[in-house]
């Protein structure tokens, strides 16, 4: 018979010849139950040790600049440490319960005589121990529960608290924060940081047109386009009204310039559908790259500067603060290409092609299975984020755990991303998934829907869907961006791809889902099998 890991000893239930037995046989038993309360006595103080100091830093650290009214971040933490106290105290009363349970049993122990008892004796006081042992693990298991539900919660909260409601990017608040941790960064030998200001232009015509509802969608519009063009790396923000950041870690000015163009134009082109219609709309831009003895309110104001500059010199352009004054970056060497003789020349193939440029890369892009008639320049861009996919995957969760039908999450990486970026450049990356992503929507299913998943991913939500049906679709999926070429700087690529799903099982949350199909899409990349059984 084991407790907690202990075995008992069968000298200590064996009759000795004209001996009495007493507690002395049985050392074992209350030796293996105290050390399991002194061990859960102190995994749980240092647990909620842990917890106390967390949640300690987050109540009593400084306001965040000058801020006189309540902290709703600080008001979470402190009603979730009242909640961790409230474990607390119930923990300690059940340990305390057990404890006295376990002496009792000690001193039952002492009292019998097996000879006169005889040995079930032993074994009901045993038994009574086990079971104690075992609701006190059921005890602790709970409060496990409870405090990683908890966690969870403040975890959601903090994110809440730093995200734009409206339009899903960071607020205020973390702006200023990720601005600040740059600054200081920079100040210790970090590297160089940029900071793009952008603002709608005309937005109160807007409003005042189509009214305020459209107005919304169209920062929703232009906060998804921002957050699918920048790097996993930079920040984008929303700074107030029509107004958005982008804070840019280790860039150079020239840099910078261009990924504002870049911005520039993936607005412009964007069209932003409403009830009854569709519009187009601009932004202007002000760019400036933080100095070595500058403060960082002092790299914000030459971003506005800058930006308002723009806006004087019409609208819908870039210009750059140099330090000492504000510039249009049109005099800049932002390292556009010229096509050379042979990118210019026609594709030799008859398959039907498309030419496109993605920022300063213009690639064609040609396939059997491509309609030139449904080609999206700017589809990457307008997908839904991975945000939006990882609400739409927990909402299907929830309707399955209901009695709805299953789904799938397949994921669909770029191969030799960094070989290509080395060679080509980041925007050659950005094109390639862009013409990957067009070629994937033209061959999943109309229910099936397409997200941007990772800077060289995509992902793809299907519903009503079997691990052997998505192997299927994956298989086609393959076959499809494998016929498409793409020529690149007069170079002659395939689309090669990762490529790997996963079904929803029992236990699953949308956290679990995705773990998986990311940890089958690591064995695709190894050239391991991915293909797996429904029950898998």
């Amino acid at each position: 018979m084991s407790i907690t890991g202990q075995r008992i000893p069968t000298g200590c239930v064996k009759m000795g010849q004209g001996s009495s037995p007493t507690a002395n046989h049985f050392p074992q038993v209350g030796t293996a139950m105290g050390i399991t309360v002194l061990l859960s006595y102190v995994l749980i103080a240092l647990f909620f040790g842990a917890c106390g100091l967390t949640l300690g830093y987050w109540i009593f650290r400084p306001s965040q600049a000058g801020t006189t009214g309540g902290d709703p971040d600080r008001d979470a933490a402190k009603e979730a440490l009242r909640r961790i106290q409230r474990i607390a105290e119930t923990m300690a009363g059940n340990l305390q319960t057990h404890q006295s349970a376990v002496s009792d049993a000690d001193g039952k122990l002492r009292e019998i005589d097996v000879e006169r008892d005889g040995v079930d004796a032993v074994v009901a006081v045993v038994e009574e121990l086990v079971e104690h042992n075992a609701r006190i693990q059921e005890q602790l298991a709970e409060a496990q529960v409870k405090v990683d539900t908890l966690a969870r919660e403040i975890a959601c909260q903090h994110q809440e608290a730093r995200t734009d409601a409206l339009t899903g990017c960071a607020n205020r608040r973390a702006f200023d924060e990720t601005s600040q941790f740059l600054h200081e960064d920079m100040a210790r030998g970090g590297a160089p940081y940029a900071l793009i200001m952008l603002d709608v232009d005309h937005f109160k015509k807007v409003n005042d047109t189509y009214g305020h509802a459209v107005g919304d969608e169209v920062l929703r519009t232009i906060g998804r386009v921002l957050r699918n063009h920048v790097r996993g790396t930079d920040t984008v923000a929303r700074y107030g009204g029509e107004e958005f950041a982008v804070l840019i870690p280790d860039v150079s000015i020239t840099q910078a310039c261009f990924m504002a163009e870049s911005l520039r134009m993936a607005i412009a082109a964007q069209l932003i559908a409403y009830e009854g219609g569709a519009l187009k709309v601009t932004a202007s831009f002000g760019v400036a790259l933080a100095g070595p003895e500058e403060e960082a309110d002092g790299l914000k104001e030459r971003s506005d500067a800058a930006l308002y500059a723009a806006k004087k010199s019409g609208r819908n352009c870039v210009y750059w603060h140099d330090g000492k004054s504000c510039l249009p970056i049109d005099g800049m060497q932002l390292g556009e290409a010229t096509p050379s003789a042979e990118q210019n020349e026609d594709t030799e193939s008859d398959t039907p092609s498309v030419r496109l440029s993605d920022d300063d890369v213009p690639i064609t892009v040609a396939g059997t299975s491509l309609d030139p008639d449904r080609f999206d320049r700017d589809l990457l861009y307008n997908l839904p984020t991975k945000t939006e996919l990882c609400q739409n995957v927990r909402r299907r969760i929830s309707e399955w755990q209901r009695g709805g039908p299953t789904i799938c999450v397949t994921l669909v990486e770029l191969a030799n991303r960094e070989k290509i970026e080395n060679r080509y450049g980041a925007s050659a990356v950005r094109a390639l998934l862009g013409a990957a992503a067009n070629v994937v929507r033209q061959t999943i299913r109309d229910m099936d829907s397409l997200a941007r998943y990772t800077p060289t991913s995509l992902a793809i939500l299907m519903p009503n869907t079997r691990q052997k049906d998505a192997a299927f679709i994956m298989e086609r999926i393959r076959k499809a961006l494998q016929e498409t070429e793409v020529r690149l700087q007069g170079e002659r690529l395939r689309l090669e791809v990762h490529i790997a799903a996963a079904e929803v099982t029992d236990g699953d949350d949308m956290q679990k889902l995705l773990s998986r199909a990311s940890e089958r899409l690591a064995e695709s990349r190894q050239g391991l099998a991915v293909s797996r059984g429904a029950s898998a």
